[in-house]
């Protein structure tokens, strides 16, 4: 009996400085980032940014630029329901001139509006303009938006 006992000790003994030996191998936790790691992690955003916002602002632009077309085709109706009432067409100088002459309810937020009367083929000519960006035109002839200047 007292020889197994010995054998247990033994083999306890023997299990303890193993353990004991792992523990200094042991890795320990990791609780920071990497500089590799970090730098990783800002490459792949820069690279997704670098696809995202070209495309955010085209998109914006288009959206824009659409918002322009129906606004000055919405003009050019009620101009035209005017001349159909004989009552003829008007000249309005801004978005808030245009939304009183035409009893329109225009945004100015984005574009600037206007009505020149002409005299030509061409009885009115409207216009959306906006800083930095090309003016959306249409007039009497013209039935699609375009990036042209008035007739």
């Amino acid at each position: 009996m007292t020889w197994t006992i010995i054998r247990v000790r033994h083999f306890l003994h023997a299990l303890n400085e193993r353990c004991e030996h792992m523990k200094t191998f042991r890795p320990k936790k990791q609780l920071s980032v990497t500089l590799l790691e970090l730098i990783l992690v800002i490459v792949v955003i820069g690279v997704i940014a670098g696809f995202a916002v070209p495309s955010y602002l085209g998109s914006r632009d288009n959206a824009l630029r659409r918002e322009a077309d129906a606004m000055v085709l919405l003009i050019r109706a009620a101009e035209q329901a005017r001349d159909a009432r004989g009552i003829g067409y008007v000249l309005c100088g801004g978005t808030a001139a245009c939304n009183t002459a035409l009893d329109l309810d225009l945004s100015g937020i984005n574009w600037d509006y206007s009505v020149t009367v002409t005299t030509g083929p061409d009885a009115f000519c409207v216009t959306a303009a906006r800083a930095g960006v090309t003016s959306r035109v249409i007039s009497d002839t013209i039935w699609t938006p375009q990036d042209t200047p008035c007739p």
